[in-house]
């Protein structure tokens, strides 16, 4: 291997160091872990469930299909530490941050056998306290896993090519399975061990002469491992591709806001944007990053090129190409995808980054050897400085600068989850509604432990109960109507508790509603849809000359449908023709009726838009219920039903404001 000249160290100091550095990596990610990142982000309370949902059904997937398809062995850890701590956000991070700290002797090991142990110990010293591994390993999420695995199987790897040892082999096998049981970045690793093998075959062909025969229970201990996995996704090819597709950046860049902040960027940009995290410009997700923070400070960039350049001059041999390799491939998995540099798909890259950080800081301290006894000291003092320098720097830089950001608390959704902890004391029998978000969010589920919770968009209307109490969670920091119409509606409403920001303005409220509705529909109605529930009353206005018409419906619901029903409102002219038209599932699609409960009010507000070429006149208005995958509608019943609709009403369209009124001739007739 490509080793620096060292200095003796006893391995009593070598191993203290080591257990030092580990312990220190641990403290660092634990401290303040109750307050810092706030709140618990949407990806990590859905993991946290699903670990959850593993002890209640005593099941044990190979594969979670949820929230874009998860790889689940940080789940099962997820699953061990909540049965023995507790389901609590400190709890799932903790996790995340004793995963964190071990990697440090796992990154030792593989850059000892790489570079020798002074470039070792430096790369220990770094990973733990690049912002970008101290950042992601203070959250649950998934992805912390892989190079704590990652490092082991190289390691295990580079040791079997050493010592011939079928062992190794075995057990490097059992660890690159191990990395596709982590994250979806693992797959990358394939093409590592691909070119691990060419590498070996040209630059050392007798060892790999000797070493062919071991190194066969490799592949046969992979396979093995993986057949699980590889099962699961040859009986659920999207399971395995489904997510890459999404993310997979293109020529031209396509933007979505549901995978990254920020420019997109294509496919000859991000391998480029990639390449440049390191020192240019890193990450904008603040969840990951202090939004464009290099990986690197600029004096442990200068390592790091120094250790790049080490690794390619000098001593030039396999070892220094596989690392360099190493981290080429693993940044394939950002560079080829959308919201390039990302540090989560990239987190594989972490550990060889930190490997050539560490031969770049043993290559300065070891600089001094050739002058003298006295240069040795200096350079080795320049490194150590170094490192203590980007050290402070990261923790500065993460709890002075990053904790403090605004930003973090709805990063983290910090409002939701206070608003979820609210709720807990909340009687189980007392229905509880929330807005504008789902009520299965996961963070709000984690939070209030409840699975009942009934989301609804206040923007677009809202949900009421049929009689007795009820409890509304409303984020009025984006939905500002439900509040006033809660104390319009009910005679009794209680503010139970505020969430306030961290600039101190109100960001979401639990309400308390008691008392009977006060509810009036400008036109009741009598019309009751067989599988969804009644139309009880409309209101719009009798006339308009607007481009648009606004209309409330309000509906009482008979129960869940077995499928969700699409609504329609239609404007039809004296021959029946539709002019106007309104579909969507109610509330904007937050509420649809297969999740309506019996005795519901939902009170829904919706706009019709209005040709501006349509004539004056009086139009006829109808509302129905159809489903959406064969068209067919829902039959009807009552006064005001017409089969398979309901007559709301008639509407008169005047004549445009400025304009003398139409003259009969050209009148809509009364219908």
């Amino acid at each position: 291997m490509l080793a620096v000249p060292t200095p003796r160290i006893p391995r009593w100091v070598e191993g203290a160091l080591v257990v030092a550095l580990t312990l220190a990596a641990l403290a660092a990610r634990l401290l303040w872990l109750d307050e810092i990142p706030p709140g618990l982000f949407y990806d990590e309370a859905y993991e946290g469930l699903d670990a959850l949902a593993m002890l209640r059904d005593h099941t044990l997937p190979v594969f979670f299909p949820g929230n874009f398809g998860r790889e689940p062995l940080f789940i099962w850890l997820l699953a061990v530490s909540q049965a023995l701590f507790g389901a609590e956000p400190t709890v799932l991070r903790a996790t995340a941050g004793v995963v964190g700290a071990l990697t440090v002797p796992a990154t030792y090991l593989v850059t000892r056998i790489l570079f020798g142990r002074l470039a070792a110990l430096a790369a220990s010293a770094i990973l733990p306290l690049t912002l970008w591994h101290l950042t992601v390993t203070r959250t649950a999420l998934r992805f912390t896993l892989l190079p704590l695995v990652e490092c082991l199987a190289i390691w295990l790897l580079c040791r079997g090519i050493q010592r011939g040892r079928r062992r190794d082999f075995a057990l490097a096998g059992l660890g690159f399975a191990a990395c596709g049981y982590t994250y979806t970045a693992a797959r990358a690793l394939p093409l590592l061990l691909l070119g691990a093998v060419v590498g070996l075959v040209v630059v050392r062909p007798p060892l790999a002469r000797a070493r062919w025969r071991a190194a066969l229970w490799l592949p046969l201990v992979l396979g093995l491992a993986l057949a699980p996995l590889l099962s699961y996704f040859l009986q659920n090819p999207l399971a395995f591709s489904g997510r890459m597709n999404q993310v997979l950046a293109g020529e031209p860049a396509v933007s979505d806001p549901r995978f990254g902040p920020g420019d997109p960027g294509s496919l000859l940009e991000n391998p480029l944007r990639t390449l440049g995290m390191f020192i240019l410009a890193g990450d904008q997700n603040l969840r990951t990053n202090l939004p464009g923070r290099p990986v690197f400070d600029p004096v442990m960039a200068a390592c790091f090129l120094l250790g790049v350049g080490a690794a390619l001059g000098g001593r030039r041999g396999w070892a220094g190409a596989f690392a360099l390799f190493w981290l080429l491939v693993m940044l394939l998995p950002s560079a080829l995808s959308t919201y390039a540099p990302h540090f989560g798909r990239a987190i594989g890259a972490l550990p060889p980054a930190a490997a050539l950080a560490g031969l770049g800081v043993a290559t300065l301290a070891t600089i001094g050897q050739r002058v003298g006894r006295r240069a040795t000291v200096v350079s080795g003092a320049l490194a150590v400085g170094v490192v203590l320098f980007s050290s402070q720097g990261t923790l500065r830089t993460y709890f002075e600068v990053w904790a403090n950001e605004l930003g973090t608390y709805t990063a983290f959704d910090a409002g939701i989850f206070t608003l979820g902890v609210a709720m807990r004391p909340l009687p189980p029998s007392l229905p509880v509604y929330v807005s504008p978000v789902p009520g299965d969010h996961p963070t709000l589920v984690y939070a209030s432990r409840r699975a009942d919770l009934r989301g609804y968009d206040g923007r677009a209307g809202i949900v009421l109960p049929s009689a007795g109490p009820a409890a509304y969670g409303l984020l009025i920091e984006s939905d500002r109507t439900s509040e006033a119409a809660l104390n319009e509606l009910f005679p009794l409403v209680r503010p139970a508790f505020v969430v306030h920001e961290p600039a101190g303005q109100p960001w979401a409220i639990l309400t308390l509603v008691a008392g009977t509705l006060q509810l009036a529909p400008e036109r009741p109605l009598d019309v009751r849809f067989r599988e969804a529930g009644s139309l009880v009353g409309v209101s719009f206005p009798e006339q308009f000359d607007a481009r648009v018409l606004r209309v409330e419906l309000l509906w009482q619901a008979r129960g869940p449908t077995s499928v969700p029903l699409t609504e329609f409102v239609q404007l039809l002219d004296a021959s029946n023709q539709v002019v106007a038209q309104h579909d969507s599932q109610p509330l904007a699609a937050s509420y649809p009726t297969s999740r309506w409960q019996e005795g519901e009010y939902i009170l829904e507000r919706v706009t019709l838009s209005v040709p501006s070429t349509l004539p004056p006149g009086r139009y006829r208005m109808i509302v129905g219920l159809y489903e959406l995958g064969t068209g067919r509608r829902v039959l009807a019943d009552g006064f005001d039903a017409l089969g398979d609709a309901a007559l709301a009403g008639w509407v008169e369209r005047r004549p445009p404001a400025g304009r003398a009124a139409a003259s009969s001739e050209h009148a809509v007739p009364f219908g």
